[in-house]
């Protein structure tokens, strides 16, 4: 197996939005401008739309951004000077979900994601994870940032790069996985983006903060939410868009909870992920199934299963397929308890996994 980890590791140092949002910018800047070039090409392909009105469409979610986290759109403001890009670039791509799948609604593999109680692992922590799986360009433009920003809590993700927010844990002990969602509501309306929540979330300081951040938003698309702490709350949030009416709650009664990319519980409103991604439901049993098969999880238990190639090409372990381009881009695994992550570049089978430990690692075990 191939043991290097490819991503860049960014550290950003940075209180003002603007100015970190440059450091940004300036470090990652071929990174930004390719997943432009990358983004240019998706959204056509996926909702017909050239730049220009991919551009036209992103900054009318400037107000509901403002409104809900100004510091964000001060961050793209930054990080658009730094890569030298117009605002309306980097809005676009932290909309990607809103108008690919708002106006098309046609998506050909998405994520598997997993969460564990104390009591299931073999170390007592608490831990989630998930595959990651996107088009297969967007892997080079990947990059693990790890960004202290007072008065918030630091934070360490890996996202693409230009997006404010993605899968992650931060200082206060709070995880994130996350999935695609796409309902019968979803029409590219205005609202506050996915990947704008998802950064939200990053950000809080305790456990009902990050839930806050999902049901007060008005949000303007589906996705799924799965927040986790490291005293032992995990709490999975799926949501179409709107506000509180389409939030559905779902615990871990059993300690082991598993999620893919269709809604567990019934609906107002029709899930259209069923139909575009039937595979949806098997993952998400699969990845319980094989996690439940041990007394006590390690994380060793975690990498095999999200290796997985059960009902192959269509499993939770994704390779790159010749037509769509979709692969299992990261494999992630977040242990909130010890406050690490350990990460294998996609797919998972072909690579080994990698821990990484953030400095505010060593802040808090210093204390």
């Amino acid at each position: 197996m191939k043991k290097e980890l490819p991503f860049l590791h960014l550290k950003v140092q940075e209180s003002d939005p603007f100015q970190r949002g440059k450091f940004i910018g300036e470090r990652v800047s071929d990174k930004i401008n390719g997943n432009v070039e990358i983004y240019k090409k998706i959204f056509k392909e996926y909702a017909n739309a050239d730049w220009d009105t991919v551009q036209t469409k992103a900054l009318r979610f400037v107000e509901p951004i403002q409104e809900y986290a100004p510091e964000m759109i001060e961050e793209l403001k930054g990080m658009a000077k730094g890569s030298d890009l117009d605002l309306a670039d980097l809005i676009a791509l932290n909309v990607r979900t809103e108008i690919m799948f708002g106006f098309s609604q046609g998506v050909s593999a998405e994520c598997t994601a997993c969460a564990l109680s104390k009591n299931n692992t073999t170390n007592q922590h608490v831990i989630i994870g998930q595959n990651w799986d996107w088009k297969t360009d967007v892997q080079k433009n990947t990059i693990i940032t790890e960004i202290e920003q007072p008065p918030y809590p630091s934070i360490m993700m890996i996202a693409e790069a230009g997006h404010l927010g993605k899968i992650g844990f931060n200082s206060a002990g709070i995880g994130l996985c996350a999935n695609l969602l796409v309902s019968s509501l979803d029409k590219g309306e205005v609202g506050v983006p996915f990947h704008a929540i998802l950064r939200k979330i990053l950000n809080s300081r305790t456990f009902n903060e990050a839930v806050r951040a999902v049901t007060l938003a008005n949000r303007a698309s589906s996705g799924n939410y799965l927040i986790a702490n490291d005293k032992g709350t995990i709490l999975n949030l799926e949501t179409g868009p709107g506000g509180k009416e389409n939030v559905y709650y779902l615990g871990s009664d059993e300690g082991i909870f598993g999620h893919a990319n269709n809604f567990l519980v019934e609906t107002d409103f029709e899930d259209k992920t069923l139909g575009i991604l039937p595979d949806s439901p098997a993952r998400a049993k699969n990845i319980k199934h094989e996690l439940s098969k041990f007394a006590e999880v390690s994380v060793e238990h975690i990498q095999d299963t999200l290796r997985n190639h059960d009902n192959f090409p269509n499993s939770i372990c994704r390779h790159s397929e010749p037509i769509n381009q979709i692969q299992t881009l990261a494999s992630i695994i977040m242990d909130l308890t010890e406050k690490s992550m350990t990460i294998a570049p996609g797919p998972p089978c072909e690579n080994s996994f990698t821990k990484v430990y953030p400095d505010f690692y060593k802040k808090i075990n210093a204390v």
